[in-house]
């Protein structure tokens, strides 16, 4: 058993996930923002 290990990857995979759904949520917004400036 190595929690100190566990423990010390969660942070990463929380961040991990988090970082992916800010850039989503942020492609998204340019997406949008493309379709209001063409059209």
């Amino acid at each position: 058993m190595h929690p100190v290990k566990n423990n010390s990857s969660l942070p990463i995979v929380i961040m991990h996930y988090r970082f992916q759904a800010t850039s989503a949520t942020f492609r998204r917004k340019i997406y949008i923002g493309k379709r209001i400036f063409s059209s």
